[in-house]
């Protein structure tokens, strides 16, 4: 009718296909030819014509020997490692810190950038390779029309030589990344537990000077005894600087007021720290 809004059409949305699902954006054609999941050509595009579905054949295959050569390469340059009973032993027996999950971290992300580096140089070597074979396959004599067409059918533009290349240095960048995640998830875990760990030995404070002498955590015995020598002032902020009670410092305090040669010592051990720690002792300041 007249004056009426046109209404909207509705179309049913294309859902996603259910081969894809759980894999971020990287489609494992071996997975899926194992499990005989795989499609062919005229499966994943069911209204191409005969030269398109022959194309696209060539470049299914095309893509699969690259697939197959990249993988060979890497498995040649990285090899294949399995530890002796003793590495193993010696891996089992280490202590799990975060100090030590960081630097194989760091060492994981510096081995992927040596694979990117060693990746880049083959395919510079491979595009510089395919730039000369196009370059010596034409020959600019003949002008036959003919001799065009086919010239341009061997290098079609639908296929860009750069294509497997990114897919490549994606491929890679993808595996590193997944294997890297649970690597930091547990690392962070550690240091989690960790700094908890830290945070409840910080807050034990010694009820005496002979507990004060053993502790374990040089760095707490110096802000300990670096709050003693301070005013009232500057005491205050070093309680909401590290979380303190007063309660829990009584103890120390009233031996610093009431004990010459603990006041001696606690004065040593500031002089001495602040000696050797420069950079650290300004960060308590």
């Amino acid at each position: 009718m007249d004056g009426e809004s046109p209404k909207p059409s509705i179309t049913t949305p294309r859902l996603p296909d259910v081969n894809h699902k759980g894999h971020n954006g990287f489609f494992d054609s071996v997975a899926q030819t194992f499990h005989g999941k795989a499609k062919n050509a005229r499966e994943l595009n069911p209204g191409a014509s005969k030269l398109d579905i022959e194309h696209i054949e060539d470049r299914m295959l095309r893509d699969t020997m690259e697939r197959h050569r990249f993988v060979g390469d890497f498995m040649e340059i990285r090899g294949s490692y399995f530890p002796n009973l003793e590495e193993m032993k010696e891996a089992n027996d280490a202590p799990e810190t975060a100090s030590a999950l960081l630097a194989e971290i760091k060492g994981m992300r510096q081995r992927h950038r040596d694979d990117v580096s060693t990746l880049y140089d083959w395919q510079t070597q491979d595009y510089l390779a395919e730039a000369m074979d196009q370059y010596a396959s034409k020959d600019d004599a003949i002008t036959l029309a003919e001799v065009e067409r086919f010239y341009q059918t061997l290098h079609r533009p639908d296929i860009p030589s750069q294509s497997a290349y990114n897919s490549q240095l994606e491929a890679l960048r993808y595996g590193h990344v997944k294997t890297l995640i649970p690597f930091v998830r547990h690392y962070n875990e550690v240091l989690s537990k960790e700094q908890e760990a830290k945070r409840r030995r910080d807050n034990h404070f010694p009820k005496n000077l002979d507990e004060f002498r053993k502790l374990p955590n040089k760095d707490l015995q110096y802000k300990i005894a670096k709050f003693l020598t301070l005013d009232v002032l500057a005491q205050d902020k070093l309680l909401q600087k590290y979380g303190w009670t007063w309660p829990k410092l009584k103890a120390l305090d009233d031996q610093w007021n009431t004990n010459p040669q603990f006041k001696i010592e606690i004065q040593t051990v500031v002089q001495e720290w602040e000696s050797n720690n420069p950079t650290t002792a300004r960060l308590h300041q």
